[in-house]
């Protein structure tokens, strides 16, 4: 495998690198572990249809700018030599790869090798990291994202660097993974296969949720009035059919939430507050609850743009049981 080497003078020479390459971040989406894109986003996005995910959040931004301290606290702790990564990365081997590393440290006799830096809060390391044997272990997602980097760059390995909550930092060394990949590797073919040809990929949930559709099609002046149709093809009545069970489960799934919180509450009794496995109930709530409230349609629920900003239920419980 020949790696090249891009130089990236001006932003605008990164994005253009970056457009006719799947790089690193970007192949979690292609194995559907991507809370930000899927493949149907992603090959909008590179054919210039739809704009990248926009991850600007305080979150995002902290973590940005927390990378060099992270690289060099861990680079004193483990006295290694590491120098910010300047290039774009793609391999002759594996045509419509990329990849843009962090940092790199110098490996010896095996080369500079990737160092990815990740800043964790402490909610989202208990949701998505594990810990066996005190060795912390990435999820997935971010594994893929040192696999191809390594794949990419030719390396024999590659590190992870992780500050955990502010005050909890590891060094972990990455180890190739052959079959992970070859996966990658044929799904970033597979997917510039669907480019070239004009295949778009199938939408899911959360690419329809996001109104990309809106950036499709931009101007939408026509109705298409289907309560007439009784000669629907079947896809199309398929589709409907699916739409009006879901509406009709989520306004049931409502009413049968609010009828069991009622009995939670009646459960409470002079307690002010009833707490469970599924939640907390506050007293008070007991008090102006009608049958027509109940039984209202659910409200529209718009996606969260950055879920890791709102740890889950689970994770609540786990933080306040430690």
């Amino acid at each position: 495998m020949t790696t090249q080497i891009h130089e990236i003078p001006t932003e605008d020479v990164w994005h253009e690198l970056r457009s006719r390459h799947v790089g690193a971040s970007e192949s979690e989406a292609l194995l559907g572990v991507c809370k930000y894109n899927t493949p149907f986003s992603l090959y909008h996005q590179k054919r210039g249809s739809l704009p990248k995910p926009e991850l600007d959040d305080e979150r995002v931004f902290w973590g940005t700018h927390m990378e060099a301290t992270i690289a060099m606290g861990l680079a004193k702790r483990h006295a290694l030599r590491v120098r910010k990564a300047k290039h774009y990365l793609t391999n002759d081997a594996i045509p419509g790869a990329g990849a843009s590393l962090d940092y790199t440290i110098d490996a010896g006799d095996d080369g500079q090798v990737p160092f990815e830096i990740k800043n964790v809060d402490t909610f989202v390391f208990m949701e998505e990291w594990e810990k066996r044997d005190g060795v912390v272990v990435p999820p997935v997602h971010i594994d893929i994202q040192v696999q191809q980097q390594m794949m990419v760059s030719g390396a024999p390995y590659g590190y992870l660097g992780v500050l955990i909550g502010g005050n909890d930092a590891h060094l972990i060394k990455c180890p190739p993974h052959e079959k992970m990949q070859r996966v990658l590797s044929d799904s970033i073919s597979a997917f510039w296969d669907m480019v070239a040809n004009d295949v778009e990929p199938a939408t899911d949930a959360g690419d329809l949720a996001t109104a990309q559709y809106a950036w499709l099609v931009p101007e939408r002046k026509k109705i298409l009035d289907l309560t007439g149709h009784k000669d629907l093809d079947l896809a199309a009545s398929s589709e409907l059919q699916k739409y009006a069970r879901g509406a009709l489960l989520v306004t049931q799934g409502e009413s049968m939430k609010d009828e069991a919180k009622l009995r939670l509450l009646g459960m409470a009794k002079s307690a002010d507050k009833l707490l469970c496995s599924a939640g907390s109930f506050n007293s008070e709530q007991k008090a102006g609850y009608t049958q027509e409230e109940r039984v209202t349609p659910a409200k529209e629920v718009k996606p969260r743009r950055n879920a890791l900003a709102y740890p889950s239920k689970k994770t609540r419980d786990a933080a306040a049981a430690s």
